[in-house]
């Protein structure tokens, strides 16, 4: 008898392609101090795929900062232009975080704002 199921795609599977990854979380530890080595005891990844989420990354960063324009990184890093938008999403991302950290330190303590009034 034939039955007609879906099969998940290998990228599905594999953490691969289009669909979610886990880059968000590997960058994020890295960003922390963590060292490969534990990211990819916790994420469940090899070493080698959490150097490469975090080379790519600090590729992509480098990029920006030194003033490249967005449409540029792509070919410049040799990365797709789907990844780098990931990549700059997530330094969007990171940066909103790190921003709403210090906006709930400085809101707790009253007197650092007085000082840097």
């Amino acid at each position: 008898m034939e039955k007609h199921e879906v099969l998940p795609m290998k990228g599905t599977l594999h953490d691969l392609g289009l669909t979610t990854t886990h880059k968000a979380k590997i960058v994020a530890k890295s960003l922390e101090g963590k060292q490969p080595p534990d990211i990819a005891r916790e994420t469940c990844h090899s070493i080698d795929a959490v150097k490469n989420y975090i080379q790519d990354y600090n590729r992509v960063k480098m990029a920006i900062d030194k003033g490249i324009k967005e449409e540029e990184i792509s070919m410049i890093v040799k990365l797709s232009p789907r990844l780098v938008e990931e990549y700059l999403v997530l330094m969007e991302t990171i940066q909103l975080d790190i921003f709403l950290i210090s906006l709930s330190l400085f809101s707790r303590c009253p007197e650092i704002i007085k000082i840097c009034a």
